[in-house]
This record gives C-alpha cells, structure tokens and sequence, in this order.
C-alpha cells in the first residue's frame, strides 16, 4: 500500500466512524428543539424513531420519554413510565436518576407506595442530604406531620438569603414558594389558621402560574 493510499484509506476510517456520531449529534439536537418549544408529540416521535433507537441506548429512549411526561405534568404516563423502567436492569446512577427526578410527583399525588418505594432507593443511593430532605417532604406530605416547622423555616430564612444568578431567579422563587406552601401544611395540621393562611398567601403568589399556586390557595379560606 502506498503512503497516498494509506492516508486515503484513513481518512475514509475517520469518516465512517465519524457519522454515527455525527448523526447522533443530528438527532439529539431536533430532540432538544421540540422540547424547547414545548412540542411533546414531535419529541416523542423522535424518540420512538428507528435513528433513535438505533444510536441511544434503551435506557435514553425510556430516560427521555419520562422527560416528555414530566414537562407536560401527566401524572398518570409518569407513573406507567416509572413502572416500565423499574421493569428493566438499571445500574445504580439510573436507579437514583429515576427516583430523584420522579419522588416528588408521587409525594404530591399522595401515592404513599411509590413514594417510600422511590425514597429507598434515594436512601440506597448515598445522597444522605438528599434522602434527609426527602424523608422530611414524606412526614409532611403523606403522613400528615408537623414537626418539621422549624427546620423548614430556617430552610426557607437562607433560601431568602441565596444570591443567585438572573437566570436562576425563577428557580429561586419557585423554591420560597414550595417552601412556604410546606409551612402552611404544617400549620394547617396544628389547627393554626391564621399562620396557615399567611404563608398560603406568600406560597400562592411565589408559586404563580405553577399547579401550586391554586394548591395554597385552596389552604386559604378568605382569599
């Protein structure tokens, strides 16, 4: 083989292992596109594309539809997608990847089976913070408890304090507000209406044009 040939035949290697990856790349991108846009039915197409499956792995496509679910907020596809993926072998960073970004929709549909199944798995995941947070979100929305005003309240006094970043900000808020809204719960479990209704009032307004706005109102009887 001649040096020109060589060099022509390398260079046809690195563009044949090149355009996977390329293609790849392609994919992932028009994936992104339709989720910025808020296009659910053209990401998911995407998805279930045979490029798609193709070149990502079952866990991504399933990962990834789970994605689509939860940016619609569609309780009832979230939870038939968790159960197919638990179905599956998963390796112990996709066990906490689905538990940590699924617990909370369980804890706010009050399904007290697959919050202490998904809080578990957080707990074997050696997240202690984490799974501390979580256990205390499990006391005060499925068990009903109120002994977590204080650690809430403090919880709340340095998320105040944080200096975030402009585009952090909405994140921020959303945070005071959840925060806020777990205080009116608790207050409202002691029968203390008046402080209830306070913090409802300050979680309604943080929690604007989210499914929690209309939820602390409901805590508020005057509004």
């Amino acid at each position: 083989m001649t040096t020109m040939q060589a060099a022509v035949f390398v260079t046809l290697l690195f563009i044949a292992l090149a355009i996977p990856f390329i293609v790849r790349s392609i994919v992932w991108s028009r994936f992104i596109n339709q989720m910025k846009k808020g296009n659910a039915q053209k990401a998911l197409s995407i998805l279930q594309s045979k490029s798609y499956k193709l070149l990502f792995s079952e866990y991504d496509q399933n990962w990834n539809i789970l994605r689509v679910y939860i940016s619609l907020g569609d309780y009832k596809k979230i939870t038939r997608q968790v159960e197919l993926m638990f179905q599956k072998p998963l390796s112990q960073r996709q066990t906490y990847q689905i538990a940590s970004q699924t617990y909370f929709y369980f804890l706010d549909a009050q399904n007290k089976e697959w919050s202490k199944f998904l809080l578990e798995k957080i707990k074997d995941s050696n997240h202690p913070e984490e799974y501390e947070y979580d256990c205390m979100l499990y006391r005060i929305m499925i068990e009903k408890k109120s002994q977590d005003i204080e650690t809430v309240e403090n919880i709340l006094a340095k998320k105040k304090k944080e200096v975030v970043k402009k585009e952090d900000s909405q994140e921020q808020i959303f945070h005071i507000g959840l925060l806020q809204y777990l205080l009116a719960l608790q207050y409202g479990y002691q029968g203390n209406t008046a402080i209830k209704e306070k913090y409802a009032r300050k979680a309604r307004h943080h929690l604007k044009n989210t499914p929690y706005s209309k939820k602390a109102k409901q805590l508020i009887t005057h509004s």
